[in-house]
């Protein structure tokens, strides 16, 4: 649904797989590490954690691009080259996705002092994975992935480039309008005419 949603959204097929693509890669990596902490011989993670790990963090990773993505067609479709688009769009975006993943770092890394196992396992793997969303994903491997990609990023969208715009339509002329008369036009005919009325 998610896709079919994006893929409307964007008109594109190449930014759905890779807002999915980058999503399995986090949730991976979160889990690594929260196997590296937690996990030994007495205990593994529960079986529950990386789906609500998914879960989560699909919503979350869709949240920061569509902000990103959105950001980078508007200055596409305006005109804009494809690779001052993205990095005009990461550069107006930073400030707002980074602020976003801080929070939700506080909120998971809260979880992590809870006695319940799996409460515990969510937020570390949450909170490594926000981390890795916002700086690694979005701050360096979705701009280069898109450069690479170039403009069949944006699939059926064309930007309008200001060769493109219409000339503007000149008014009219009026029916029974006298047409301007360039300066000195007339003149000649004009002389030759007083010379032929001249009397000998």
């Amino acid at each position: 649904l998610s896709f079919l949603i994006l893929l409307f959204a964007f008109r594109s097929v190449l930014l759905p797989l890779l807002a999915l693509a980058f999503n399995i890669a986090v949730v991976g990596a979160s889990l690594g590490v929260l196997a590296l902490v937690t996990g030994n011989d007495d205990h593994s993670i529960n079986s529950v954690t990386p789906l609500m790990l998914f879960a989560v963090m699909f919503g979350l990773s869709m949240d920061y691009m569509v902000i990103m993505i959105s950001r980078m067609r508007e200055s596409y479709l305006g005109g804009v080259p494809h690779r001052e688009s993205v990095l005009g769009g990461l550069a107006r975006t930073a400030g707002l996705v980074n602020g976003a993943a801080a929070i939700m770092v506080a909120v998971f890394a809260s979880f992590t002092s809870a006695q319940i196992s799996i409460v515990r396992e969510l937020g570390i793997s949450l909170a490594v994975a926000v981390v890795l969303d916002a700086v690694v994903i979005r701050r360096l491997v979705m701009p280069a992935t898109l450069l690479l990609i170039g403009d069949r990023t944006w699939g059926r969208y064309r930007r309008t480039a200001p060769q493109d715009r219409a000339p503007e339509a000149t008014a009219p002329q009026q029916p029974g309008t006298p047409q301007p008369v360039p300066a000195g036009a007339g003149t000649a005919e004009e002389a030759d005419g007083a010379d032929e009325q001249r009397p000998l």
